[in-house]
């Protein structure tokens, strides 16, 4: 007769295994840009190009569109029981489960203050906000908006100053502008 202790070693399964690597994996890409309909590691990607190209390395195929992406595994009952490399999706979104209640994702949110809407929701799944300035225009209403939310929801916040290959593009005075927000 076997009589399971609890110090028994717990068995560990080979999709366990793999989708705590495609975490790993995934976390590797901190920073990667934002690119519609992108699905590279190296340039940029978006949300459901990102989870596909993440898995794809791993030998997993999954469509580019997060609404069929959604069809490709089994539903948890809550976020709680979510393991790391689920796939967690939101309305039009999904991102990589990282555990500890982390997710990694590529977001974009239009600029413009026309777009706060937007700007909004996805405030409440990311750490940093990396707001995008004109290196001739600068500070614009939206990006300033940006800036208000992400202190509000208390995230780390930063700006970039882009575009500085254009006509007329002065970073000293785009920077010294920031710097009085």
């Amino acid at each position: 007769m076997s009589i399971a202790t609890s110090y028994q070693e717990p068995v560990v399964s080979n999709e366990n295994r793999l989708k705590e690597a495609v975490a790993e994996y995934a976390a590797g890409f901190e920073g990667l840009p934002y690119v519609w309909g992108g699905e590279s590691l190296e340039t940029g990607a978006d949300c459901s190009g990102f989870t596909r190209a993440v898995y794809a390395h791993f030998g997993v195929d999954l469509p580019h569109f997060d609404q069929y992406q959604r069809n490709c595994g089994l539903e948890v009952a809550s976020i709680y029981e979510a393991r790391p490399g689920d796939l967690v999706f939101y309305k039009d979104h999904v991102t990589i489960y990282l555990g500890d209640g982390k997710v990694i994702n590529c977001i974009d949110v239009p600029g413009y203050f026309d777009f706060v809407g937007e700007l909004m929701g996805p405030l409440r799944v990311i750490e940093t906000a990396v707001i995008v300035v004109g290196g001739v225009n600068g500070l614009s209403v939206g990006a300033e908006k940006a800036w208000d939310y992400a202190g509000e929801h208390k995230l780390g916040r930063m700006f970039v100053v882009n575009q500085m290959d254009r006509e007329h593009a002065n970073f000293e005075k785009v920077t010294a502008a920031l710097r009085e927000k």
